[in-house]
Parts: structure tokens; C-alpha cells; sequence
């Protein structure tokens, strides 16, 4: 394989820009942390169970 095919392989395969998973993760976080510091129970818990239940599918999946 040549460095120049090589080198474009790389580049497409290695990407700067955060995946859809990984960014609506962090904005249900955002959310979790937020229903927690305004004391907001009954939306906060089930945030959490949700969450969980995605990490345990998320880890089923690798």
C-alpha cells in the first residue's frame, strides 16, 4: 500500500466531529444534572433508569 493511499485511509477513517451517540449522551446528561439541582424527582429518576438502560445496551452491543 502507498503512503498516499494509506494517508487518505487514515484521514477518512478518523474523524474530528463527535458521533450522534456520543453527543446525545452528553446532552441527556446535561439534563440529568440539571433536573437534579432543581430538585426535579420525578423527571430526574426515570432520566437515570433511562440512561442506565442505554449504557447496558450500549455495552450488549460491543
Amino acid at each position: 500500500m502507498s503512503l498516499v493511499s494509506h494517508a487518505s485511509l487514515t484521514r477518512r477513517t478518523t474523524s474530528a466531529r463527535p458521533s450522534a451517540g456520543w453527543l446525545a449522551g452528553r446532552v441527556l446528561a446535561s439534563a440529568q444534572v440539571a433536573l437534579g439541582i432543581a430538585h426535579v424527582p420525578s423527571l430526574h429518576l426515570p432520566l437515570r433508569v433511562l440512561m442506565f438502560g442505554l449504557s447496558m445496551l450500549a455495552l450488549a452491543r460491543r
